[in-house]
């Protein structure tokens, strides 16, 4: 299955239509409980000082031995990844 089809089911975890339903404020939120019932830390970082790959997006779950990160120009990418790997690792929400 696709990297899309991984994300897209693991937004219906959270009752959403599609991955492509979600909001910033949507994904912050999923992954602040996702973060906060495996005891772990998300964060996305924008660094200005990169030509290329602006956004970082990194999971980190030592609890669960899952450490996730993606270097992207696009949100959208970021957000399809994190979703995407939770769905393949069987993370629930």
């Amino acid at each position: 299955m696709s990297t899309e089809v991984f994300a897209g089911k693991y937004a219906e975890r959270f009752g959403f239509s599609s991955v492509d339903a979600i909001g910033l404020e949507d994904f912050f939120q999923a992954l602040e409980l996702v973060a906060m019932k495996n005891k772990g830390f998300f964060l996305l970082k924008v660094d200005g000082e990169r030509d290329r790959n602006i956004y970082t997006f990194a999971l980190n779950m030592p609890a669960k031995d899952v450490v996730l990160r993606k270097d992207t120009d696009s949100i959208r990418e970021g957000v399809l990844y994190i979703f995407s790997e939770l769905e393949r690792k069987n993370i629930l929400p």
